[in-house]
């Protein structure tokens, strides 16, 4: 046969013989596929954005990516060897756009025949807007309630500020940025704690990424308690002198700690008027004194001073007091004795002096 008959033969029909070529490689593809198993993988989306924009929303951390291969190889396939990028880089306006994902092999994938990678979905909308930086301060965040009789004194947070990247709409507008939350209940002494940063703002990148240490002061809180109209204790008063006069009140306020003051209770001493310095009768001012328990001190009180009469309880008196006091119970003394009645002395010695004259007649008659 020569090659002018082959070529006829050949192109005899041509048309057909195409179809039916094509039929074949389908049904060859067809009985291969066929034999692959499927597979789905969770694989983590990196969002390369190295340029002027970034973007504007939150956008999912993971894809979905399903590998079709042969039964034998498909178990040995891992979402290590695929890794998943939406290349931001090359924009310049902001904007929305719809962004492919790129998925890359690792070399011992490459190798694997026959096998078939899917994304779902293949492209991402993506809302950009102008990479801006900013210093932030960074504050601690605290949950819960110190024990009862503890208040927070003061927090601290190191380091205290950090460097933020992100779209301009949002970070011109944050004007701090807040640690995860350190739980302070039932606490009663300081506590620190090494935490993150609050994950609400995911768009925001801290520079550089580190934890944060919160430290917690706490201290016992601090109140005061009134106490009114209370009647001072005398101390070193003489024991020949008396107050004659009554001991005026005073009315004070106590501060310290909640847990002492809702043990404390008033004793005697308390509150006193320290008498020693008084060594006869007279008024005098005292200044009210105050003892209290270590921890305890006195704030406002009123009044300020206590004004005392004292007198002698038994006055030792002078001579010439000594002299007159005599007299006056000489005098006592004869009000108990009868009176006696003037006339009938005289009556009595009239009787007497004629009893006389008659004695004497008698003897001059006898004569």
């Amino acid at each position: 046969m020569n090659i002018k008959k082959l070529i006829e033969k050949v192109t005899e029909n041509w048309s057909v013989k195409i179809l039916c070529f094509a039929l074949a490689v389908f049904i060859y593809m067809f009985h291969i596929i066929s034999m692959l198993d499927r597979k789905s993988l969770i694989v983590p989306l990196n969002v390369v954005a190295d340029g002027i924009l970034v973007p504007l929303d939150a956008l999912p951390q993971n894809i979905k990516v399903t590998v079709r291969a042969k039964s034998d190889v498909i178990a040995t396939i891992t979402s290590s060897g695929i890794s998943a990028q939406l290349y931001l880089t090359d924009f310049t306006e902001p904007g929305v756009y719809d962004v492919p994902i790129s998925v890359s092999l690792s070399n011992e994938l490459m190798l694997v025949e026959p096998l078939e990678v899917f994304v779902k979905p293949d492209k991402i909308p993506v809302l950009l807007d102008k990479k801006v930086q900013k210093y932030l301060s960074v504050e601690p965040s605290i949950s819960g309630e110190p024990s009862h009789g503890y208040v927070i004194h003061s927090v601290s947070v190191v380091p205290s500020s950090v460097k933020v990247v992100g779209p301009a709409s949002i970070v011109e507008k944050t004007e701090c940025i807040y640690t995860d939350k350190v739980n302070v209940k039932g606490a009663s002494k300081g506590l620190s704690a090494v935490v993150g940063l609050d994950s609400t703002i995911k768009i925001l990148t801290v520079l550089p990424e580190e934890d944060f240490r919160v430290t917690v002061a706490i201290e016992e809180a601090k109140t005061s308690a009134t106490f009114k109209d209370i009647t001072p204790h005398i101390l070193h008063l003489n024991d020949d002198l008396l107050i004659n006069s009554a001991v005026p009140s005073v009315s004070f306020t106590i501060e310290g700690s909640v847990s002492q003051l809702e043990k404390y209770k008033l004793t005697d001493s308390t509150v006193s008027l320290d008498c020693a310095s008084i060594l006869q009768d007279g008024e005098y001012t005292l200044p009210f004194i105050f003892s209290l328990p270590q921890g305890l001190s006195v704030g406002e009180y009123s009044p300020k001073t206590a004004l005392l009469a004292v007198i002698v309880k038994n006055p030792v008196l002078s001579e010439d007091e000594t002299d007159i006091d005599d007299n006056f119970e000489e005098l006592d003394a004869l009000k108990d004795v009868p009176e006696v009645d003037a006339t009938t002395d005289v009556q009595n010695k009239n009787d007497n002096d004629g009893d006389v004259n008659d004695d004497n007649k008698e003897e001059g008659e006898i004569l």
